[in-house]
């Protein structure tokens, strides 16, 4: 599933992944008034074990 939000000063956008699934992956993009300098994206990758959560891989990219 795909969301889009905006509200108030507020812009997000990204996948759900439904309540029960194994796995997630979060996209998160951060952007500024320097966006062309400063844009960057991060995404990890969380598995969801019983009561145990363990955060697998994180990539960091950052466009100069």
């Amino acid at each position: 599933m795909k969301h889009t939000s905006k509200k108030n000063s507020v812009k997000s956008k990204g996948k759900i992944t439904p309540k029960y699934a194994e796995e997630a992956e979060i996209e998160l993009e951060i952007n500024d008034a320097l966006a062309e300098i400063t844009e960057c994206t991060i995404r990890f990758k969380i598995i969801l074990w019983i009561k145990v959560i363990k955060i697998e891989s994180i990539f960091f990219s950052n466009a100069i």
